[in-house]
């Protein structure tokens, strides 16, 4: 089976996601409920991060037998998008499509952007603004990150969504083409659209990013007006929150839109594993070992869940034995 194989089947098994997630962070998070863990992959951009994570893992055919390599992880995992000399910092934490992070925007090179996607399993993308006034990248301007995933003639798209209308999961959802993509691309990224062109930007989002949504509650950030108190109880139907998402991209009074691939996300998070400073303890470690797919006995969720229930079985051995 090959490697992109391999990851889509994971993806099939929301469970073995949220447990790998939940180790992921479990240097930072305490004890969960299932719902936490779920909300664990909402965030558009940590999603992304979390996926390519587990895909660099996989084609490494990394195994993490001990909680010292887990917390290693962990550890660099908050780095990438806390700490300021981390390379995808300003990408990640900040909403900038920066310099640094080289982008392939779709309405500057739209028939390098196509093949691109062509010869890749892993494409990185984001939704980002375009200021109106001056036609230039708006900063803190991204409002979506999304991955496409290509196996063989197969594309899919994986992605979460969060915001204060609505709160959507991790997903995958196949392409009937990817020609439908880049209809959505060409569409997106015109000034003035018919309505026509509205209603399949609806559609796309609705299907691809907005599907499948969780309950939230009403926010405010002025906890005192009446409204709060009337509504805070409440929570907000999904269709409302699809709609003003969708609103927000095709109503902006400030920006207009476009899709950028990120050519060396991977790369650079790779690099943040495995090569920056604060990745020196996990590169390091003498547990952390890569081994051949033929000797392989157990994928890397399997592991984990295999060390869970070890880690279980033992702390019930100790607190029961016997005199103690």
């Amino acid at each position: 089976m090959s490697n992109i194989k391999q990851i889509i089947q994971l993806l099939d098994n929301p469970s073995y996601i949220y447990e790998y997630i939940t180790y992921l962070i479990g240097c930072n998070k305490g004890v969960q409920t299932r719902h936490q863990k779920i909300l664990n992959t909402v965030a558009c951009r940590l999603w992304q991060l979390q996926y390519c994570i587990l895909t660099i893992i996989c084609r490494r055919n990394i195994k993490l037998i001990n909680p010292r390599d887990l917390n290693h992880l962990c550890k660099i995992y908050f780095n990438i998008f806390t700490n300021q000399r981390s390379l995808l910092f300003d990408f990640i934490a900040q909403n900038n499509l920066s310099l640094l992070p080289s982008s392939l925007c779709y309405r500057d090179y739209p028939d390098k952007f196509q093949k691109y996607i062509s010869s890749n399993e892993n494409i990185y993308l984001c939704i980002y603004g375009i200021h109106k006034g001056n036609n230039q990248i708006y900063r803190n301007g991204i409002v979506h990150y999304f991955t496409i995933i290509r196996d063989e003639s197969d594309y899919y798209i994986t992605s979460s969504y969060g915001s204060d209308n609505i709160r959507v999961p991790y997903s995958k959802v196949k392409l009937d083409t990817i020609k439908s993509f880049y209809d959505f691309c060409e569409i997106l990224k015109e000034t003035n659209k018919t309505s026509e062109q509205n209603e399949y930007i609806s559609y796309f989002m609705r299907r691809f990013f907005l599907n499948n949504a969780v309950p939230i509650r009403y926010y405010f950030e002025d906890k005192d007006v009446t409204e709060y108190k009337k509504l805070y109880p409440q929570w907000i139907p999904p269709g409302i929150g699809e709609t003003k998402e969708i609103n927000y991209i095709l109503n902006n009074t400030e920006m207009n839109f476009d899709i950028a691939i990120i050519t060396n996300y991977e790369a650079l998070v790779n690099y943040e594993l495995f090569h920056s400073s604060y990745a020196s303890a996990f590169s390091a470690s003498s547990s952390l070992s890569s081994v051949s797919s033929r000797k392989r006995k157990a994928g890397i969720i399997d592991t984990l869940v295999k060390y869970k229930k070890t880690k279980t079985k033992k702390s019930k051995r100790k607190k029961y034995k016997p005199g103690k």
